[in-house]
């Protein structure tokens, strides 16, 4: 997922004229389109937090995949890929993460908050 996310990200920056994100504020800022292309409200309500000059809280309230896994029957065994696109964008905006995405169960089918810090090189 992460690196087909690359090209789907490659052409929503080209659209709107970013060829790489010179900071943070750009990259979320492509990110919210991007987001409204490939992950609409309809499928995932979620919020982002600016923190600092490097760092960024992501949670979800609804998320489509948590739901189609759920109906699969598969929730209790899936690792979620979410953060992976999450980190897929970083690399086609030349914002590389700090940190590689913990590979991690779903947290809404643990019965948790789905909410992870994203922090930048």
């Amino acid at each position: 997922l992460r690196a087909a996310t690359v090209g789907e990200m490659r052409g929503v920056a080209k659209t709107i004229g970013v060829e790489k994100a010179a900071d943070l504020d750009e990259f979320l800022a492509t990110f919210d389109v991007a987001a409204s292309v490939f992950v609409p409200r309809s499928l995932m309500e979620f919020e982002i937090n600016r923190i600092d000059d490097r760092s960024y809280e992501v949670s979800f309230q609804r998320c489509f995949v948590h739901e189609n896994i759920t109906k699969a029957g598969i929730a209790d065994h899936y690792v979620c890929a979410v953060f992976d696109r999450v980190a897929g964008w970083h690399d086609s905006l030349g914002l590389p993460l700090a940190e590689e995405p913990a590979a991690l169960p779903c947290a809404k089918a643990q019965g948790k908050e789905c909410r992870r810090t994203m922090t930048i090189q």
